[in-house]
């Protein structure tokens, strides 16, 4: 059984504060922006942005939807859709595809992109395969070059311990939902969430009665999006 988060559940979340941590590293900054659409189908976001300082690169890149699946036995969750990426510096673009599988047969997890230089028109890379497992790269020279996903390294997030954290830090606010998913128990991680969001209703209404509007501590709008307050590109 597939789902898609409905529209009603998703305006709901509109106040809350998007909880965005600075990257670790001094060369890379990203996403500072991130905004909700109207959501007939699914999640959207508006572009999200990547500097690599170290190049004084900007690239402009979109995010697949996000679909809920097998919900009445074992939960997963497949990303499909198209992303576009582009950095007008380089003159580069790049469109992937996240390919949903089929009813029957297929595979999951199926990508293909296409690298273009946009000056000349022309398709520098293609490349196909699975966005966590093994992808090729076709280039236009006829190199080819295989990624295996699996073996990059993985940096964990480093976080502050639960009791240093704000009481609207994502972590800290979902707490008993992820302790219960953990545990396998999906009915007592319903119930949580629905107690959090009820209280999330409750002072949204209270906001709107008092006609005072949410503040975030950390973002400030710009447009329909919401920006970091104090990006990483600004110290440099």
């Amino acid at each position: 059984m597939h789902t898609i988060i409905p529209v009603s559940q998703m305006r709901k979340l509109r106040h809350r504060e998007v909880q965005v941590a600075r990257l670790l590293s001094e060369d890379v900054e990203g996403p500072s922006e991130i905004s909700r659409r109207s959501l007939r189908k699914n999640v959207a976001y508006s572009p999200c942005v990547l500097r690599l300082l170290e190049h004084g690169e900007e690239y402009v890149f979109t995010l697949p939807s996000a679909y809920a699946r097998s919900i009445l036995t074992i939960p997963w969750v497949e990303l499909g859709g198209k992303v576009s990426i582009s950095c007008a510096k380089t003159g580069y673009s790049a469109t992937v595809i996240f390919h949903t599988k089929p009813f029957y047969g297929g595979k999951v997890h199926r990508v293909t992109a296409e690298v273009k230089h946009n000056p000349t028109n022309t398709i520098v890379c293609k490349a196909h395969g699975e966005w966590n497992g093994t992808l090729e790269f076709t280039y236009n020279n006829g190199e080819t070059r295989v990624i295996d996903t699996t073996t990059l390294p993985v940096y964990p997030k480093k976080i502050r311990p639960l009791e240093k954290q704000g009481p609207m830090e994502s972590r800290n606010l979902w707490q008993e939902v992820t302790r219960y998913l953990r545990l396998g128990d999906i009915d007592a991680a319903t119930e949580q969430k629905r107690l959090l969001e009820e209280k999330q209703r409750v002072e949204e209404r209270k906001r709107e009665n008092l006609h005072t509007p949410w503040r975030p501590k950390y973002f400030i709008q710009e447009g329909d999006g919401w920006v970091y307050f104090n990006p990483l590109w600004k110290a440099h």
